[in-house]
């Protein structure tokens, strides 16, 4: 069973802005926010301050799979695979003496 991937702005540098006022952040890092999400990301700052705050105000919190050419797609797809893959292992030992914990254990060989 495949788990669907979604990244959101902790798992891709420059996706999440640095300053809560908009205002404050440098033009870089408004350019990055918004061509992470796949906003045009040219002009003025003020134009940039405008469009994230546009883009806030109605919501839009998907990041774009394909930034940085999928890279960070397939790193987080990667990551949830080899969880959903590994099974979590809890040895359980006898409750009762030494001599009952390696008669168990080497009754196996």
């Amino acid at each position: 069973m495949s788990q669907a991937v979604v990244l959101d702005e902790n798992d891709v540098p420059g996706a999440k802005l640095k300053h809560p006022d908009i205002e404050k952040n440098t033009v870089p890092e408004l350019r990055r926010w918004l061509l992470c999400r796949s906003i045009k990301c040219s002009g003025v700052k003020t134009d940039l301050v405008k469009r994230v705050q546009d883009v806030i105000n109605t919501g839009i919190t998907e990041i774009d799979p394909k930034i940085d050419g999928g890279k960070w797609y397939f790193l987080k797809k990667q990551q949830l695979t080899s969880l959903a893959s590994n099974h979590l292992i809890i040895p359980v030992f006898p409750k009762e003496g030494k001599y009952y914990f390696e008669k168990t254990l080497f009754s196996r060989f």
